[in-house]
């Protein structure tokens, strides 16, 4: 391989591999919504998020990655996968 990635598969497989980047404004509103713990809700995460296609992307892969047994199918919208990781948890992943 030449250094190009020809088909989505491949692509998929190296997205898995790097460390997805977000945009600096999204890492400063979730910092902001994660020092006002006791406020914070799934919404007000989701809305940072959405602004984000690539926080998007990083969010669907780490509940995919951390999916439990007893989940049988994928969640693909944001809110109700931020909704089932909890909020307290899934911001310093986020961030991070």
């Amino acid at each position: 391989m030449n250094g190009e990635i020809n088909d989505a598969v491949a692509w998929l497989k190296r997205l898995k591999t790097v460390n997805i980047p977000v945009l600096g404004q999204t890492a400063k509103e979730l910092a902001k919504l994660q020092q006002d713990e006791k406020n914070i809700s799934a919404r007000a995460i989701t809305a940072v998020v959405l602004n984000d296609p690539f926080m998007a992307f990083k969010v669907l892969s780490y509940a995919k990655q951390n999916a439990g047994k007893r989940q049988v199918q994928d969640i693909l919208q944001v809110e109700p996968t931020i909704i089932m990781m909890g909020t307290n948890d899934v911001l310093p992943q986020l961030i991070s």
